[in-house]
């Protein structure tokens, strides 16, 4: 499920006062200086997930140091976690057939949560020197308020826990897991089939009872002096196996009995929910928290454990499983695809459990950190089930490239798992989407807030909490100018499927953000500078409706410094009319398969539609010049000049009829598919033509690069090839 986290707010939780992770994608990037608070923001999200998957309302705070976690260890204040989650449809049914079940007089009160889309989970936190707990304070269907100093639902509350009901439940927790600490404990004595258990009874007890208990529990042997006392008893009061097997059934039934016992027995001080107070934990509330508790998640810290004799088997019984080598064989190819190494694992010479990975014919600690780190990273994300992805610092080790590489390989994974990183990298930053970058800075008096960063405001905040400077630039060998984000994203995919990726190539993308910003990138201080040094650029511009004039000028400014690629088609989107890609656009957004035949006929409609297009925007080209009032040349009074502009637009509007006809006449003769494509906007004609498929086109919305992942690596124009190929294949 991709974007399961929509919110996330967190309230006196470390260096964290107030903040939260507002409005989450896919790809989330946490940016800020080191020790700023991004690995905290990171670390809430697992907490609240490890307690949704207890089932219960009320669990033991597991953590190091508990005064420690309170925003300037003042324990006083509120500490809270919360998570606005989305409610998927089976999710849904389950909340809702719960509540139905418990109260089913509330019928078309329950119906009405059938519309919602989100679930919330407040979790608090309790600072108690003997055992701490923690707790949810509110269950909601919507978002979740957080204005004020605490956290509250915004909309209708499914649970409400007090601070004294959460108190009364901890107590029955604590003494129902006595019990299950008793049953463990039992459990594993009575399934130490081997010794030290035989040992004890078939060699008359030549063991004391104690060392049999330490040796057969371990880690899990209990520490309460009464439970050691009590398996104790049970081994010295049984004369053989079989009469001690007995009994410890028989204790672990009672336990079981007496488990069931306080789980029903009522606190004093009622829960508020959905349908009403309750003394006991409501069935409903304890799935729908375990549903979600069930999500997998994968966190990668800055120091992550290489990879080694795990991954190696797993890769090997892939081979010898049914369906293994097709996955093995993926999972090699992504490497080989981002990384540019071959991986492979063997049986080593230790046997069977001694399995190896190789890398490059190397074993793979022979490999540099860079590569190491990359392994990590996607053997983790192609073998390890997981829905949330955590990943801290994913730079670290990284050259330039290899990062736009393991972030391309991101950014594809995003499409079916929700990512939350934390980074310094510009590279990361530059390449994610604005909306998702989220900027965690201390204040004077230390404490973190977390502020998501609007497009506009990025060049400006952005150098000043990370250090940004035009050096950045310098660690590509290989610039590429292209108008927008949708040309950038466009041409990686393109490669991709060339076989190619640009970021492993040392490729850099610069935003010119419209061809009328191209003087402003090419300036001569600029191409001076970067030629110095060697670095390579190349200006990816759109025809648009460009005479030779303009190009002539745009290529005598490059000069020889930078190589000026000028679509032989209007604009990029122009390369991508092609039906099998279309075809799988209007079904990716409708479900609806449609035929050669259907894309024939709305093709040709395109075309014929888009034929007064281009007469509009050839005519507005030639009669809607700017005319310019000032300079040098211009001579006379201010009513002369007023004058002689008048006299300019009344010729122009007499001009437009005739004009306006020679270019019909210019336009319409011999018009076909051929001349729609060289001339008309790529985005209208592909819109036109995914309107008339029962769909549409929204450039800005992605739909550029939807249809590049799907084109035909055949179907890729010969400009675009040669394009790529130059600045792929070009070496220093």
């Amino acid at each position: 499920m991709n974007n399961l986290i929509r919110n996330l707010h967190i309230r006196n939780f470390r260096s964290l006062a107030s903040a939260s992770i507002a409005s989450c994608g896919p790809l989330n990037v946490l940016i800020g200086k080191n020790n700023a608070g991004k690995s905290s923001a990171l670390v809430a999200i697992p907490l609240i997930f490890e307690h949704l998957a207890t089932g219960r309302i009320v669990c033991p705070w597991k953590a190091e140091r508990h005064a420690e976690q309170f925003t300037h260890r003042d324990t006083s204040k509120t500490l809270q976690l919360g998570a606005e989650l989305t409610l998927n449809e089976n999710n849904r049914r389950l909340l809702l057939d719960g509540l139905r079940d418990t109260a089913p007089h509330l019928g078309k009160s329950i119906e009405q949560l059938a519309e919602e889309s989100s679930i919330s989970f407040i979790c608090r936190f309790v600072y108690d020197s003997k055992v701490p707990y923690q707790y949810l304070e509110y269950v909601s269907v919507g978002e979740i308020d957080s204005c004020g100093e605490e956290l509250t639902p915004a909309s209708t509350p499914l649970l409400t826990t007090s601070p004294e009901s959460a108190r009364q439940l901890f107590k029955k927790f604590q003494e129902g897991d006595e019990l299950r600490q008793k049953v463990a404990a039992i459990k594993r004595l009575v399934e130490s089939d081997g010794f030290p258990l035989s040992a004890y009874f078939d060699e008359k007890r030549s063991l004391p009872p104690h060392y049999l208990i330490d040796r057969v529990l371990q880690t899990e042997s209990p520490t309460a002096a009464p439970l050691r006392r009590e398996l104790i008893d049970l081994l010295e009061g049984s004369d053989n196996q079989e009469t001690f097997r007995a009994k410890a059934s028989s204790q672990i039934a009672a336990a079981n009995d007496e488990i069931e016992r306080i789980s029903k027995i009522e606190i004093d001080t009622p829960l508020t929910t959905y349908t009403g107070e309750v003394r006991v934990e409501p069935t409903y509330i304890t799935e729908i928290c375990r549903a979600f508790g069930a999500t997998p998640i994968l966190r990668l810290g800055e120091r992550k454990i290489p990879i080694g004799k795990k991954e190696a088997a797993r890769l090997l019984q892939l081979k010898v499983r049914r369906g293994g080598p097709e996955r093995l064989q993926v999972v090699q190819q992504t490497v080989q695809a981002l990384l540019g190494v071959r991986l492979d694992a063997f049986q080593g010479e230790g046997g069977r459990d001694n399995a190896e990975i190789d890398v490059d014919n190397f074993l793979a600690e022979a490999n540099g950190a860079g590569i190491r780190e990359s392994l990590r990273l996607i053997l983790d994300l192609e073998l390890e089930p997981c829905e949330v992805v955590l990943v801290e610092e994913p730079e670290v080790h990284l050259h330039p490239g290899l990062e736009f590489a393991v972030h391309s390989y991101l950014q594809e994974k995003s499409r079916t798992k929700q990512f939350f990183l934390s980074t310094h990298s510009t590279n990361f930053i530059d390449t994610a989407s604005p909306q998702y970058i989220y900027l965690i800075s201390r204040g004077a008096t230390g404490v973190a807030s977390c502020e998501r960063l609007a497009e506009e405001d990025a060049p400006i905040k952005l150098p000043a909490e990370l250090g940004i400077r035009l050096s950045t630039v310098f660690m590509f060998d290989k610039i590429v100018f292209v108008e927008g984000p949708s040309d950038e994203s466009v041409l990686r995919e393109l490669a991709r499927t060339l076989g190619t990726d640009l970021g492993s190539a040392g490729v850099a993308f610069i935003h010119m953000g419209g061809v009328a910003n191209f003087t402003h990138y090419a300036a001569q201080a600029t191409l001076d500078l970067l030629s110095r040094r060697q670095v390579r650029m190349w200006f990816i511009v759109d025809r648009d409706e460009k005479d030779d004039v303009e190009v002539r000028r745009m290529m005598e400014r490059l000069g020889d410094r930078a190589t000026l690629f000028f679509l032989e088609r209007r604009e990029l989107e122009n390369f991508l009319v092609n039906e099998v890609a279309i075809r799988a656009l209007v079904r990716q957004k409708t479900r609806a398969e449609r035929t050669s035949d259907d894309y024939a006929t709305a093709l040709a409609g395109a075309v014929e539609a888009a034929c007064s297009s281009v007469v509009q925007l050839l005519l507005e080209k030639n009669t809607l010049t700017p005319l310019y009032l000032r300079g040098r040349d211009k001579t006379g009074t201010i009513l002369d000049l007023l004058e002689k502009a008048k006299a300019e637009i009344e010729g122009r509007m007499l001009r437009v009829s005739e004009e306006q006809a020679r270019i019909e006449q210019e336009v319409t003769k011999n018009w076909n598919l051929e001349k729609a494509l060289s001339l008309a906007p790529g985005s209208y004609l592909i819109d036109a033509i995914c309107r008339l498929l029962g769909s549409t086109f929204d450039k800005q919305g992605g739909d550029s690069l939807k249809l590049a992942r799907h084109m035909p690596a055949s179907a890729i124009p010969s400009q675009i090839r040669s394009m790529l190929e130059q600045i792929t294949n070009i070496h220093r």
